[in-house]
């Protein structure tokens, strides 16, 4: 392998439901966040499915890049994958 590992942060500045899984379909994390608060995942598996319930309050960093989620959202709810392969 490339060594790579695949690394999300996810900081919220109001609380907001989160819910993560990755290509597996396995959830990696499945909670209320509050207000505040910042959770790191670490070695995901991509592509990473995100749903955020609050989506404004989330800010979300892959790999050290911010990943920008406003054309994700639907009613404040932003549903993206994270380290998809490109659509061909």
């Amino acid at each position: 392998s490339s060594g790579k590992t695949n690394n999300v942060v996810l900081r919220l500045s109001a609380d907001s439901c989160v819910v993560s899984s990755e290509a597996s379909g396995k959830e990696v994390l499945y909670e209320l966040m509050r207000a505040g608060s910042t959770r790191v995942l670490e070695s995901v598996q991509p592509p990473l499915q995100v749903v955020l319930g609050n989506s404004p309050a989330v800010t979300v960093e892959y790999n050290g890049t911010l990943f920008d989620q406003s054309r994700f959202i639907t009613n404040g709810v932003a549903r993206f994958a994270l380290g998809a392969a490109a659509r061909q």
